[in-house]
């Protein structure tokens, strides 16, 4: 298709390794495929996209167990993730110093959404 549209070819490709699930390769006959779709309707594509981003190396084979599916999602997203966003979240709504210093400018914005007030300063 490149050569018909007379664009270059590419230099170097990227190819990724097999996906293996429990440590064998996935077969249809041996019934150890996982379909994507499954796990996009019940975790989310973030969910799906994170764990083979995190876990399955590009250009190694990678191992995909639901119990380590399981734990990504409940241990990191859910713990780790989660708590670094209720600590950021947390952070954002402690006054600066300057809103210390002047409690005068800080009444003026304490009726706003926090947006509007954002923007207003």
């Amino acid at each position: 298709m490149l050569l018909g549209l007379d664009l270059p070819l590419p230099k170097t490709l990227l190819v990724h390794g097999f996906v293996h699930v429990g440590g064998s390769k996935m077969s249809k006959t041996v019934g150890n495929v996982v379909d994507p779709m499954e796990i996009i309707q019940s975790y989310g594509a973030d969910a799906f996209r994170y764990f083979f981003a995190r876990h399955i190396p590009t250009q190694d084979d990678g191992d995909f167990t639901w119990e380590k599916f399981e734990k990504a999602y409940n241990g990191e997203l859910g713990n780790d993730l989660g708590n670094l966003v209720q600590r950021v979240a947390a952070a954002d709504t402690l006054p600066s110093r300057s809103d210390w210093r002047c409690a005068a400018s800080r009444a003026r914005y304490d009726h706003l959404p926090r947006h509007d007030a954002a923007t207003g300063v």
